[in-house]
């Protein structure tokens, strides 16, 4: 190796401060924790010794629990539930109760010697906290007033980490994360300013079973399977009964359109391995208020290979239609050949987005997990600790020529057209199964 030089220029680093806390509630919306002032982290770690003949041969390590010591000159309103607080009503509040569970983050920054602090930022997330108060204490005004000071003492319980010890606490660094996926994180956890979107579609995905959100199949047999997906763990196989067009539709899951508005829907499409090429397609039957269809916008057929293909259409909803319903088609399939259909969506706007469900990150579920449509919100949302493992499995090289290559799961990743991507919004190259190159 070279020689070790200390002390070069731009190599001093530290971190300092801590800003942009978040508290999360029971339902995973945040809320922002103004006037925190200090962190303080412990890992209660500690070793036992081990001698033979009076020589020591063995440190054992046993393992402690994470906790947090929270510092504040005020806290939110929201925060009086987890500190054992309850509304009675009227301006009454009624302590010593029972807390609940909640999640926090919080930022540190990361400095040099040349650039400061803004270098860059660790964002910390912890789930499942409980907090414990510590004493408060409350002093008579004097010439010099002091803000009275509020501290906690958080622990939690650890979730399962694949390849790792159960963790409740992860941290984010911003020096060794792609900007694009920065963002996409940071738009989760602070909220954006994007309209939300919802997937008015129930059960998109077969996580549930076959049939819920009223889907069928049309001149084939649908069955739940969990050997492939594009987005969870199941998808639909769809197997042709009869030589011809063959389709996964929502039969008796029809939603309620407005005429005169855009909606677009889309599916993933996948031969199974023993199946031939074949071209397939998604179309919208509208129907009116006596469940007659009226009339049918078709979309563009295209051809699938080995790999999940995305198709889409577009349609305004024509004068008199009160529902519609979605087609995603196989053509000119012939008997038992079985194709895989995956991740479904049906938004009320024009272009196509990215696909999601309430299992996805930045969505939530609007009842029932599966049974009810889902919501990619604009507020500020934790994400659930195995949604956000999803999320940091992205595996990121710098490629030095001004590209990364990314390595991710492809429910991140819009498919603008037969060749073009997109992750986070930045254009992307396809080089191989779940791997694309973007630019810096």
């Amino acid at each position: 190796m070279a020689k070790m030089v200390w002390d070069q220029l731009g190599g001093r680093f530290y971190e300092a401060g801590v800003d942009h806390g978040v508290l999360y509630l029971t339902d995973n919306s945040g809320v922002p924790w103004n006037g925190l002032t200090a962190v303080d982290e412990k890992l209660s770690d500690d070793s036992k010794p081990y001698y033979l003949d009076g020589v020591k041969y063995l440190d054992a390590e046993i393992l402690g629990d994470f906790s947090v010591t929270l510092k504040a000159v005020m806290y939110p309103d929201e925060f009086e539930q987890f500190d054992g607080v309850g509304v009675f009503g009227n301006g009454l509040y009624v302590h010593d109760q029972r807390s609940k569970c909640f999640g926090l983050s919080y930022r540190t920054r990361i400095g040099n010697d040349v650039t400061g602090v803004d270098l860059g930022y660790k964002i910390h997330i912890l789930y499942n906290l409980t907090a414990v108060s510590d004493t408060k204490g409350h002093a008579s005004h004097s010439a010099t007033p002091a803000l009275s000071t509020f501290s906690w003492t958080l622990i939690g319980k650890p979730e399962s980490t694949p390849g790792y010890r159960p963790t409740m606490y992860v941290v984010l660094d911003s020096t060794e994360m792609h900007p694009a996926l920065l963002a996409k994180l940071e738009a989760v956890l602070y909220g954006n300013d994007n309209p939300e979107l919802t997937n008015l579609l129930i059960n998109p995905s077969a996580e549930v079973n076959a049939t819920d959100g009223g889907w069928a199949g049309s001149n084939a047999n649908i069955q739940r399977i969990t050997t492939d997906a594009y987005s969870g763990v199941a998808c639909w196989a769809v197997t042709t009964v009869a030589a011809g067009n063959s389709s996964l539709r929502n039969f008796s899951g029809r939603f309620t359109v407005i005429p005169g508005l855009n909606y677009t829907a889309s599916a993933y499409f996948k031969p199974a391995f023993t199946s031939p090429i074949r071209a397939v397609r998604v179309y919208l039957d509208w129907y009116n208020s006596s469940g007659v269809r009226i009339s049918t916008t078709s979309g563009q057929s295209m051809e699938i290979a080995n790999e999940w293909v995305r198709a889409t259409i577009s349609g305004v909803a024509p004068v008199g239609a009160v529902s519609v319903q979605i087609i995603n088609e196989i053509v000119s399939s012939v008997p038992n050949e079985i194709h895989y259909i995956d991740a479904i969506m049906a938004t009320q706007k024009l272009e196509v987005s990215l696909y999601h469900d309430g299992d996805t990150l930045g969505a939530i579920w609007t009842g029932i997990p599966h049974i009810s449509t889902s919501l990619r919100s604009n507020k500020p949302i934790l994400p659930s600790f195995q949604k956000l493992l999803k999320f940091i499995e992205f595996r990121i090289t710098d490629n030095g020529d001004g590209t990364w290559t990314i390595v991710c799961p492809d429910d991140l990743v819009v498919m603008l057209d037969s060749t073009t991507f997109q992750i986070s919004d930045v254009n992307a190259t396809y080089l191989d199964t779940n791997t694309y190159e973007i630019p810096t």
